[in-house]
């Protein structure tokens, strides 16, 4: 899928930094927002669910909510380095059955999918410019749980995005990463019928559970 590729998905998330994720949570486990993420489902029963993991990178967030009794995962990436491991991953732990590997940019694919118990989106948010696309697509996705982690909005994580965006394309990197406001996401998610029920902070992202109501 050539559209993938054309903001440098491909070129800043590649097979060496998929590979170093990948050892870090073969030695660590999950860390950061992911684990906050998928602690959030901790106690609830995930057992003929289904979850819609948007930007999967290596599938940590996958694994561990099969683990828990997730009945299937429609993995979703705009990176194939990332996703390759991923699978690779979930066959070398028995899983890789239960999950369906897709490479495509989710906003322009979103038609063609299901809807979806879950629908998770762990730093996400700041690889799309349009991100009302993005939410829009996202809670249309969603029967129950959307749970996303976003970065930190105001001046100085505005400046350092641009300050990454500028270094990247003076190396020929055309991949921008965008600072939203998380207001405004916030009401972008409740005003469609969902209720935040969870909300933490794993610097610098916020970590966020949403239930529709």
């Amino acid at each position: 899928m050539d559209n993938c590729c054309y903001k440098g998905y491909n070129k800043t998330f590649n097979l060496k930094g998929a590979k170093r994720e990948l050892r870090r949570y073969q030695k660590k486990g999950a860390k950061g927002s992911t684990r906050v993420l998928i602690d959030f489902f901790a106690t609830k029963d995930l057992h003929n669910k289904s979850l819609l993991d948007i930007g999967g990178g290596i599938g940590v967030i996958q694994l561990e909510l099969l683990k828990k009794g997730l009945h299937k995962v429609s993995s979703v990436d705009a990176s194939q380095h990332y996703l390759d491991i991923s699978k690779q991953e979930a066959i070398q732990q028995g899983m890789a059955d239960k999950v369906d590997y897709q490479y495509l940019n989710f906003v322009e694919a979103a038609k063609n999918l299901g809807t979806f118990e879950i629908v998770t989106l762990d730093k996400v948010v700041c690889c799309y410019d349009d991100y009302n696309a993005l939410i829009d697509n996202v809670i249309a996705k969603s029967n129950t749980y959307i749970a996303l982690s976003a970065p930190r909005d105001g001046f100085i994580p505005s400046i350092l995005s641009k300050t990454l965006n500028f270094v990247l394309n003076l190396f020929g990197n055309p991949y921008q990463s965008y600072i939203h406001s998380l207001k405004a996401i916030e009401s972008q998610i409740t005003d469609a019928g969902f209720e935040l029920k969870e909300k933490k902070s794993s610097f610098p992202w916020f970590v966020y559970l949403y239930e529709k109501k």
